[in-house]
């Protein structure tokens, strides 16, 4: 990818990076906690100086195909708005439940397993 100017660089803890637009790394609490602001007066002196200096957000517990995969996901649902999940999940059938759960496994997982995508 190109550099633009909203891309967000994101570094995994084997030293992967990829490049995401900052409205989708918005998507993810974690890695909004580690953007810097965006404004024009940034005269503390607290390290958030990312976005001048183009330095990567680290994420020293990602691995990087899991962060592929988070960075696929975050593109994915920056451009189709993710539907929020109804909470508690309604249904009294396992059908129903079912149903619910294929819609959320839209992102291919390739060959490693869920639980490593959902606690990376």
């Amino acid at each position: 990818m190109m550099p633009t100017a909203s891309a967000i660089h994101l570094k995994s803890w084997d030293g992967q990076i990829y490049e995401i637009s900052r409205s989708a790394a918005e998507l993810s609490g974690l890695i909004q906690d580690s953007l810097p602001e965006q404004d024009d007066e940034d005269d503390d002196d607290d390290g958030d100086d990312r976005m001048e200096t183009n330095e990567p957000i680290e994420l020293i517990r990602v691995g990087g195909q899991c962060l592929g995969k988070v960075v696929e996901f975050l593109n994915h649902y920056d451009q189709e708005k993710l539907e929020e999940i109804p909470c508690p999940i309604v249904g009294h059938k396992f059908e129903e439940v079912r149903e619910i759960s294929m819609s959320l496994s839209l992102v291919h997982l390739g060959d490693t397993t869920l639980s490593r995508h959902l606690f990376c």
